[in-house]
Formats: C-alpha cells, sequence, structure tokens
C-alpha cells in the first residue's frame, strides 16, 4: 500500500534527510543556512538576538525566528534543542512544563504575547514540544481578539506536528 511520509508537519511523497530543508536564509533573511546551525545555545541566543536588531518588539521577534528554526524539517534534534532553549528565555516567555497539545499529549509549551499594535489584535504564540527528543507537538498563533480577514472569519491557526506514514488515500477517490 502507497503512503506519503508525514514529517513534522509536512506531507512529501519523500523523507527529508536531517538538515536538509529549505535553506533558513531563503524564507527568513535575518537568519543564516541552515547547515550553520549548531546546538550551541550561547550562539543560538546571539542568532536571535542578532536577528531581531532594530524590531519594535525585539523579544516577538526572537519568538518568531526561534520558532522558524524549531519547526524546520528535518533539522537535527540537538539544533531545535537550542532553539528551544532559547526560545524559554526570552523576556516576556511563559514556560508550562505540564502543557497538552490538542491531541492531549504532553509536553512542554513556550508562549509569548504580541501585542494589538503590531496586529489588528494581540496574538499569543504558543509552541508545544517533546522534552525528552525536542520535537514539535504542535504550534499555535491564537488571536485575542475577532479579526476579519480578507478570506473570512479566522481567529486562530493550529499546526499539529507529528512523524509517520499517512496512508494514500488518493486512488480510492
Amino acid at each position: 500500500m502507497g503512503g506519503h511520509h508525514l514529517s513534522e508537519g509536512l506531507v512529501s511523497d519523500r523523507e527529508l534527510p536531517a538538515g536538509k530543508g529549505l535553506p533558513l536564509s531563503q524564507g527568513e533573511p535575518d537568519l543564516p543556512p541552515l547547515e550553520t546551525l549548531t546546538g550551541d545555545v550561547e550562539a543560538m541566543r546571539g542568532i536571535l538576538a542578532h536577528g531581531a536588531e532594530g524590531d519594535p518588539n525585539p523579544a516577538v521577534r526572537q519568538f518568531e525566528l526561534g520558532s522558524r528554526i524549531a519547526l524546520e524539517p528535518g533539522l537535527d534534534s540537538e539544533v531545535r534543542a537550542a532553539a528551544l532553549e532559547a526560545l524559554s528565555e526570552l523576556e516576556g516567555i511563559t514556560l508550562d512544563k505540564d502543557a497538552r497539545d490538542e491531541l492531549g499529549r504532553r509536553g512542554v509549551s513556550v508562549e509569548i504575547l504580541e501585542p494589538a499594535g503590531s496586529g489588528p489584535s494581540p496574538v499569543r504564540h504558543i509552541l508545544i514540544f517533546d522534552p525528552d527528543d525536542a520535537a514539535i507537538l504542535s504550534g499555535e498563533d491564537r488571536y485575542l481578539k475577532p479579526v476579519r480577514f480578507q478570506d473570512g472569519n479566522i481567529s486562530s491557526a493550529t499546526v499539529l506536528q507529528a512523524h509517520g506514514v499517512v496512508p494514500d488515500t488518493r486512488s480510492a477517490l
């Protein structure tokens, strides 16, 4: 039976080898290329701080950058762990060591509040991860006030992260 590999939220016909995602610098100019990142937490703090220089809300920008790193497909777990540790130390971070994702899986959450001044509503950015291997369980951007978007009313978005094989159901259609 055919299938598609589900690797950290992305469905593809192949498995991404560790560390072989798209270069971060292609989608995020404030970050260095993926292959230059290491599991050094101090270096990760510096990368996030440098990427947020000049931002009116540097802690939120660092959270965005660290989340971008942590959510990178195929990323080495040591690099992901360094990003998550750096996020957990940011000013304004709420850390919950007994969090649960939408599927009820236990993990640790890091979250930060982005004030309304930078968008139409305050937004709570949340990442939940497995503390044993730094695997991301879910990521959520929760708008705290109703927001009308061009394509309708969307009040929040949650992405559940998982590993496994999803059965190919296209042939049954």
